[in-house]
């Protein structure tokens, strides 16, 4: 079993307005935050990456809410695809 690890140490600030974590980031836009995913999903078969595709949430109150719903999508991808899953930096 692994030991917990406090938001504060997963997330980096970007400055008053942008949170990157290993994952993605999240940040405010427009009054309210948002979280981006990007990640590719190589073929189990032929081990070739596929499209890189882009996960977005937004409209949340806190950025607290946003970093959870982020974190929970990439557990999701990575329970579904395991090690056939790769998350990208966007800029």
């Amino acid at each position: 079993m692994s030991r917990h690890v406090p938001r504060k140490d997963r997330w980096v600030s970007q400055g008053p307005n942008e949170f990157r974590g290993e994952d993605g980031r999240v940040y405010f836009k427009a009054g309210r935050w948002h979280a981006e995913l990007h990640y590719r999903v190589f073929d189990p078969e032929t081990l070739l990456p596929g499209e890189l595709e882009t996960w977005l949430a937004g409209n949340f109150k806190r950025p607290r809410n946003a970093m959870i719903a982020l974190e929970d999508r990439a557990t999701e991808l990575k329970r579904r695809h395991a090690q056939h899953v790769v998350f990208v930096q966007h800029t």
